[in-house]
């Protein structure tokens, strides 16, 4: 069972979930994704024998979410979460989507603490400026229009993207947890997050992916990103892949069962 944890960052109230660990092992920090909490790694940690710290993100949850763009650059944000951890402890950085954008940022800042990364359909930036300069324009709308709609609205419409609709395979518990979650996030919360680090936003980093062990998921419903892992993989160095049968985007809880326990092979493997 996760616990809720605070902490002061920049001057105000930061919140976590948090699971139970040893103190002197590495910790896994997890990042979610776009509209969801750190509550949504509940799920997962039963299969994680380390402690998991699980920020809600800027913008997200009980955090605070910031009326001001500039608030969610995403670099602001990795400093931000990688204050979760302390200065010594090792550190694998867990990631799912915009939380494995974050991730690859946050990567630097812990330089020889990192140990390694779990990153769960992330793409590293988009490349062309034609496309990137049509996705901004499109997550401005979208923004635009949580704020004048609201999150009963934008709920609605979130479930039925096509990225996002496998998500009705997640089991009832798990879903229903989420969606409590979503229901209870903050327009401004939202639009600020799309504007200030959604996918268009943030500067492409294929040629700064991190060298260090990393274990790339991707669901088999979810071609796009797989066909993204699939060529991050064969750029990275110590990368291996993980593509998971009849899952989607969210692969870690639409098969909890198989990507749990590949985590935390993945970790005794790197720990040795």
């Amino acid at each position: 069972m996760m616990k809720r944890k605070t902490q002061n960052i920049g001057g105000e109230i930061h919140h976590a979930s948090v699971s139970e660990g040893p103190s002197d092992r590495p910790v896994v920090l997890a990042l979610h994704g776009f509209s969801g909490a750190g509550s949504d790694f509940e799920a997962i940690t039963s299969h994680i024998d380390l402690e998991v710290v699980a920020p809600d993100i800027l913008g997200h949850g009980d955090s605070p979410a910031p009326r001001s763009r500039e608030s969610y650059r995403i670099d602001t944000v990795a400093h931000q979460v990688v204050t979760w951890t302390d200065d010594e402890r090792p550190v694998f950085l867990l990631g799912y989507s915009m939380g494995g954008r974050i991730a690859l940022r946050a990567a630097p800042l812990l330089q020889n603490r990192l140990m390694g990364l779990i990153l769960i359909s992330v793409n590293p930036g988009i490349e062309d400026t034609t496309e990137r300069t049509e996705r901004i324009a499109r997550d401005a709308a979208l923004a635009a229009q949580i704020e004048q709609n609201g999150i009963g609205w934008f709920t609605e419409y979130w479930s039925k993207t096509p990225l996002i609709s496998t998500q009705k395979n997640i089991p009832k518990t798990i879903r229903d947890s989420m969606m409590e979650s979503r229901e209870s996030q903050r327009t401004h919360g939202l639009s600020g997050s799309l504007r200030g680090m959604g996918q268009g936003a943030v500067n492409p980093i294929w040629n700064n992916l991190p060298h260090e062990d990393t274990l790339l998921i991707t669901g088999e419903l979810d071609t796009a990103y797989t066909d993204i892992a699939d060529r991050m993989c064969a750029v990275m160095p110590n990368a291996t892949r993980m593509v998971v049968e009849n899952a989607g985007h969210c692969t870690h809880l639409e098969d909890v069962e198989t990507v749990g326990p590949a985590i935390q092979n993945f970790i005794n493997r790197v720990i040795g």
